[in-house]
């Protein structure tokens, strides 16, 4: 810059390189000790290592306020061990804000900057590229689990806010920043595409704790590629304000894996997603070698707390195009979306959901239902497993659906369909428990672990549709009745009804295949070849009296 401080005269390379030069200091904690760099500084060499960046402005004027142009930001390439932090303003740059690479590029830090944003912490200043990129180098942490160590990771003005990528970038740790808000995590000054991106070749990184991931233009996080696996995003607010309680939106998912086998999405807070207009999942899973994802504790569609729905646009959890054996579970909360989960295409079987809470959560809470659907299982989506130990209650529609014929060979086994979650008390879907008119769907089981109890919906289970279904098995659930199958927790209207529906069992003489039903029984609408055997309509479990019917 000129002496002012206030205008660019530009280096013709770099502002401050370093080669193969270890233990240097570039800037101070104090003002006096702060340097206004345009042209960037590049750390370079394996023997460059033990260096401190500090408290400087990269792209800024003195005033923090104004951008010199287009300067560069910080590169480190083949040089471990060095720090960059706290206090640099990397914003305003023509390229990257911050550049990793090489494989010798590893046990970096960066923590306390600002990259993308004036040096209030509020003014939109973004890199022209990504803020922060790390190009096939390992093991370095970009955050820190203290106050002072976040950095803030937004506005960048056309790419993402963090990009991992290349055989080498494994091991990185991305933990405690601000992505795609300001300074406080409570407005959103995004990144133009995702917040994080984790791409070909990067392994086994770990996007959390205590990321806030929100107000980014499209997706909160994204995994791409079939070699992006062992990743994990664990523990972090994506989709909300830095105190978990208020959306802050990502423009489309918050999390976005396609085509990336074996990641893990564990503890974290998801809302918010799509800005609340549909299109907008909290999790979308795509691709055929989309395949052993696991999802568990997370809350999907509510706040930090899990106690009040702040939603995500469409639904909470969506497959397609393939994606198949993954585990949602166990102890998800799926509430206050659009749908709770969507299943559908050709392809994407297998998917096993198991242990969560879908339209209400661990205290029953009957104001944080999906809109619609708890699970919706259609378009030749098949061989998916719905339970054990799902609760399903409160969504304002059905609690599952199976809703095309070419969806076949699903599960729905040792769930609480419209109960609470002892079992005990009502705690109702809008219309149906199960609508399902897709064949060989099996409805329970012989083990007692396989039992469903279907209860206090509107109505129970419903097999058949105007296209027909059939060669369904319903055995061993407990349908208007509690857990302990002597007690009233009646459907509105039927208990089971067969509508156009052929060759399906109901009951059988198989130990453990009784249905008890405590609503109004069996209807049969045009329905033939069916055997309803061995079940106990109207009469408790243990047989000693009647069930209200």
């Amino acid at each position: 810059t000129d002496i002012s401080g206030l205008l660019a005269t530009p280096n013709s390379g770099n502002g401050i390189s370093l080669t193969d030069s270890p233990g240097n200091t570039i800037g101070g904690i104090n003002v006096q000790d702060r340097n206004i760099i345009y042209g960037g500084i590049n750390l370079a060499g394996a023997n460059t290592t033990g260096n401190k960046i500090i408290g400087n402005y990269l792209g800024p004027d003195i005033t923090g306020q104004t951008a010199l142009g287009q300067g560069g930001g910080i590169s480190i390439s083949d040089a471990s061990n060095n720090e960059v932090g706290p206090g640099n303003v990397i914003s305003g740059n023509i390229n990257h804000g911050l550049h990793f690479t090489g494989q010798n590029a590893s046990n970096n830090r960066v923590f306390g900057n600002y990259f993308g944003l004036a040096a209030d912490g509020n003014t939109p200043m973004g890199n022209q590229n990504r803020n922060i990129v790390i190009e096939n180098a390992p093991n370095n942490r970009i955050g820190g689990l203290t106050s002072d160590s976040l950095n803030v990771i937004s506005a960048s003005v056309n790419e993402d806010g963090i990009l991992l990528f290349g055989a080498n970038a494994y091991g990185n740790q991305i933990v405690g920043n601000y992505i795609g808000t300001n300074a406080s995590g409570d407005q959103a000054v995004g990144n133009a595409q995702r917040g994080v991106i984790i791409a070909a070749e990067a392994t086994n990184n770990i996007i959390g704790p205590n990321n806030v991931i929100s107000g980014n233009v499209n997706w909160g996080i994204q995994i791409y590629h079939i070699t992006a696996t062992g990743n994990k995003v664990i523990n972090n607010l994506i989709g909300t304000d830095a105190t978990g309680t208020q959306p802050l939106d990502n423009g489309q998912a918050n999390v976005y894996i396609t085509n990336s086998p074996g990641n893990l999405v564990d503890g974290n807070t998801i809302c918010g997603a799509g800005g609340g207009q549909p299109g907008g999942p909290g999790i979308e899973l795509l691709g055929v070698d989309t395949w052993n994802t696991v999802i568990s504790n997370n809350f999907i569609g509510t706040n930090a707390n899990g106690d009040q729905g702040l939603g995500n646009g469409s639904v909470g959890i969506v497959a397609y195009k393939g994606a198949s054996n993954n585990n949602i579970g166990p102890n998800n909360v799926i509430s206050g979306n659009g749908g709770g989960i969507e299943f559908f295409g050709a392809e994407t079987d297998s998917m096993h959901v198991f242990g969560n809470y879908i339209g209400t959560n661990q205290s029953d809470a009957a104001d944080i239902g999906n809109m619609y659907s708890g699970i919706n299982i259609t378009d030749s989506s098949a061989f998916n497993t719905i339970g054990p130990g799902n609760v399903i209650s409160n969504n304002g529609d059905i609690g599952i659906q199976i809703n095309t014929p070419g969806a076949v060979y699903n599960r729905i086994i040792g769930n609480l369909i419209g109960t609470t979650s002892d079992g005990m008390s009502a705690l109702g879907n809008g219309e149906f428990g199960i609508l399902c008119a897709a064949p060989y769907t099996t409805i329970g089981g012989l083990l007692e672990e396989e039992q469903n109890v279907v209860s206090a919906n509107s109505p129970g289970i419903v097999i058949g549709s105007d296209d027909g279904s059939g060669n369904c098995i319903i055995q061993g659930n407990y349908i208007g009745t509690d857990i302990t199958g002597n007690g009233a927790l009646l459907n509105e209207g039927t208990g089971l009804t067969l509508n156009n529906s052929t060759s399906n069992i109901v009951g059988g003489l198989e130990p453990g295949a009784r249905n008890v039903i405590g609503s109004m029984g069996i209807v049969n609408l045009a329905a033939t070849n069916n055997k309803v055997i061995g079940n106990y309509i109207g009469i408790r479990a243990d047989g000693s009296g009647p069930i209200d019917n």
